[in-house]
């Protein structure tokens, strides 16, 4: 029996806990969050004596590392502002952590983390998480990899908003999405290009049809892990078709411009102002989202050309009301969580998903995402 913290009450840490909560191996879940209304709303949702919530500011890292001795493992659901400050802190205090986010200042973590005796598994959700555990699956199947093609993204069921698209987390950070340079790995080498760049159609089962794919910034750790292996590798956000026009419209007349601007007198930049602004017409509310997912490996078997594809179309949970993101953000996260508390993953130090969940642990990974009716379809065929 393990004892889970959780951190983080939001949309993925409410998919986490209740989904720990279900496990007869979980006899404990405590979550933390600074908003005492989400973790009420939590506590009469899930109407179970397993569950106990606590209103903790996590940047007070010495007080988390108090509390986080009390369990075995941790579910790490916090925001990019605040992860790695949070894994620190649970790396001296010797509890091992599953973080949904990665960011490169993660891979420094891994000297402490073995000084430690513990493990870290980042950038562990949907993408990058599965979509890097599937980079993993390919590596062990095919004999060589010539090159990798991630997408990946959150739709509505019909297109909506005047951009196409709604978001369900952060605005702002959806923004940031679109404006960053993408990396890639292309002939071997990490390399830059432009935002949105890349942009091409893309066909899924149907109604997905008519959606369009463009380089994002997603493949985290496997820039670290997988270039040396792989020559080329691009990850992509699906969008549906006609999105990019509309947000490079915004783009090229500054509207998603961080460089602040003097307003009657108040300082603001021109992204804040649209947020403010497009923000509630571009949220998502009682929509029911989906999830897109393809994983395409090109690369030789037995002397045969070949492209291995996993794909995946996820809808919002009815019964559960778990929307799609939060799903397969979450669910990877709370599987390998138990993997861990249950003594299956011994590993130190700071270990990517792609180079933890590969062979036994993969196919366990596997079974336990179609049980949640988080199907992965397989095709290999000759190219």
């Amino acid at each position: 029996m393990m004892k889970v913290l959780v951190l983080g009450c939001g949309l993925m840490g409410r998919a986490i806990a209740l989904d720990l909560l279900e496990a007869d191996d979980v006899e404990k879940v405590a979550v933390l969050d600074v908003s005492q209304e989400k973790l009420k709303a939590l506590q009469t949702e899930a109407h179970t004596q397993k569950l106990s919530t606590q209103r903790v500011d996590v940047a007070n890292r010495s007080r988390l590392a108090v509390l986080a001795r009390r369990f075995d493992v941790v579910a790490n659901a916090l925001t990019h502002t605040y992860s790695v400050a949070a894994d620190r802190a649970l790396i001296k205090a010797k509890v091992p952590v599953v973080d949904l986010t990665f960011q490169d200042e993660h891979m420094k973590l891994d000297a402490e983390a073995r000084k430690a005796g513990v493990i870290v598994v980042p950038g562990c959700g949907v993408a990058p998480g599965i979509t890097n555990i599937l980079v993993g699956e390919a590596v062990d199947q095919l004999d060589e990899i010539k090159s990798v093609e991630i997408m990946c993204g959150g739709l509505t069921p019909t297109p909506s908003s005047p951009l196409r698209w709604r978001y369900v987390f952060s605005l702002e950070a959806a923004w940031g999405l679109y404006m960053r340079n993408p990396r890639i790995v292309k002939d071997g080498k990490v390399v830059e290009v432009e935002p949105r760049s890349g942009l091409e159609k893309v066909s899924f089962p149907a109604p997905f049809t008519d959606v369009e794919a463009f380089y994002s910034d997603g493949l985290a750790s496997l820039l670290f892990t997988m270039k040396d292996k792989i020559p080329n590798m691009v990850e992509k956000t699906v969008r549906w078709a006609g999105n990019i026009e509309r947000i490079n419209l915004l783009a090229d007349c500054g509207l998603l411009s961080e460089k602040p601007l003097k307003v009657d007198g108040s300082m603001t930049s021109p992204r804040r102002f649209n947020s403010l602004v497009m923000g509630p017409l571009l949220e998502i509310g009682n929509e029911k989202d989906v999830t897109l997912l393809r994983s395409d490996a090109v690369g030789m078997k037995n002397g045969k050309k070949v492209r291995l594809r996993r794909q995946m179309v996820d809808y919002y949970d009815e019964r559960k009301r778990v929307i799609s993101m939060g799903r397969t953000t979450g669910y990877p996260c709370s599987v390998v969580t138990m993997m861990i508390g249950r003594g299956e993953i011994t590993s130190t130090g700071v270990v990517p998903p792609e180079m933890l969940i590969r062979g036994k642990l993969f196919h366990e990974f596997e079974s336990e995402m179609n049980k949640r009716n988080i199907v992965l379809e397989r095709s290999l065929d000759e190219v």
